[in-house]
């Protein structure tokens, strides 16, 4: 049986939700309460709003869950009052949308555009079209998390929101900022690309699963990057993802595909039944980077890179080989194989990177060829140098060569092996 890990969230959205994914059964419990991030509740002053001013004839929907009525709060354009509000409500340019430590809110622009409110947050809509009457989506959070999605816009059309003086902006996407205070927040990507504007015209990209923390406007040197792993067990985002698909529709981007039975109860999620067992949010990045192959590692043996006799039970030597003598060419051959082997299981090659055989012959004698510094050979490959010519000293030959990965032929092995080879000359009054 797989474990099971309870993670808690400071959200409450009431459901609990099992899935299996990264290799474990997670269970996903949102409990019915969750501490207040420490944001105050707005100004309970009363006001009037002056007479003759006007609103955006675009209008936005608040859309607040059951459990939720009473713990989200709204301060029209040109007031100062925060008054409870309602399921369903028209929100207008300048209003803006507080929730409690316990209540939670959604902003619809669109069927396929909206923004959530998470738990003890404050935000404000400051552009929902512009002039053409092209939707053109501009929000600011003040404090707190915000979870924003919105698909392929056209060029006419855009979705943006400010945080802690740096703006994201996307064409079709989905991402989530955190704002801990007025001038600190976080932006992390998660589907498809998100483009951030410091205060200051700099700028960086986030592409999913990075981050990127804001603070005062001024951009992080370099956005951060999360493993699939971090990205799901970030409690906000996979209750968003699973919000998005049961509610909304949208595909669940980084997550594989899933399909299951969801019981609602007046609006509300209450379970979620995957038509397949231990099926769930299994991440996957289709369009980060694959992770670098292993490094085929040991692959060649340093300290005996050769083995005499060739074929099975070839025992490993150490890498220096002498010649029985260069009088006799036949009898002066050596016959060996190379030594090492991938700890890890990879197919693996030998590879030459230096040849210096001026005294003799170097041959592929499984091939019957001249061995150069181009070709893979086999582990199994049979060598043989043979001295050429009488030398009347005792030269000395040598060559170096690595281990590469079979499956990629970009991966070596981090060490080399050198043997070198002596021409033994017997001494004199040997025959020439």
């Amino acid at each position: 049986m797989l474990p099971v890990i309870i993670y808690q969230t400071r959200s409450r959205w009431t459901r609990t939700l099992l899935v299996a994914g990264l290799g474990t059964a997670l269970a996903f419990a949102l409990p019915a309460t969750a501490q207040a991030k420490g944001h105050p509740h707005g100004s309970t002053t009363t006001t009037t709003k002056p007479a003759g001013s006007t609103q955006s004839k675009a209008v936005a929907k608040l859309v607040i869950k059951a459990n939720s009525i009473g713990h989200v709060s709204v301060e029209p354009a040109g007031t100062t009052t925060f008054t409870p509000a309602t399921n369903g409500e028209s929100l207008h340019v300048g209003d803006t949308v507080q929730t409690d430590s316990v209540g939670l809110a959604e902003i619809d622009y669109a069927s396929d555009s909206y923004t959530r409110l998470d738990v003890s947050t404050t935000f404000t809509i400051t552009k929902l079209t512009d002039s053409q009457g092209n939707r053109q989506v501009n929000g600011t959070l003040q404090t707190g998390e915000t979870w924003n999605r919105t698909v392929a816009l056209t060029q006419s059309e855009s979705f943006q929101q400010q945080g802690g003086g740096t703006t994201a902006a996307v064409a079709g996407t989905a991402f989530v900022v955190d704002c801990t205070s007025p001038t600190q927040c976080t932006f992390t990507g998660v589907i498809d690309n998100v483009t951030l504007t410091g205060s200051g015209g700099q700028t960086q990209t986030l592409n999913p699963l990075s981050q990127c923390v804001s603070t005062s406007g001024t951009l992080c040197t370099a956005p951060s990057q999360l493993t699939p792993d971090q990205l799901a067990l970030i409690q906000w985002i996979q209750t968003n993802v699973f919000l998005d698909y049961i509610e909304h529709g949208l595909g669940n981007g980084i997550f594989q595909p899933f399909s299951g039975t969801a019981t609602v109860t007046n609006g509300v999620v209450q379970s979620f039944t995957p038509s397949t067992p231990n099926q769930g949010f299994t991440p996957t990045t289709p369009n980060s980077p694959p992770p670098p192959p292993p490094t085929p590692q040991p692959m060649v043996d340093q300290t005996d890179p050769v083995c005499q006799p060739v074929g099975v039970g070839c025992t490993p030597e150490a890498g220096n080989l002498t010649t029985a003598g260069d009088d006799t060419i036949t009898a002066d051959s050596l016959s060996f194989q190379l030594s090492g082997g991938s700890d890890n299981g990879l197919s693996f090659s030998y590879q030459f990177t230096a040849l210096n055989t001026s005294h003799g012959r170097f041959m592929d004698t499984t091939d019957s060829t001249t061995v150069d510094m181009v070709t893979l050979y086999k582990p199994s490959t049979a060598f043989q140098y043979t001295p050429v010519g009488d030398p009347d000293t005792d030269p000395v030959d040598s060559f170096t060569y690595q281990a590469v990965d079979n499956n990629t032929p970009t991966a070596v092995s981090p060490t080399k092996a050198t043997v070198q080879i002596t021409v033994h000359n017997p001494g004199t009054g040997e025959p020439d």
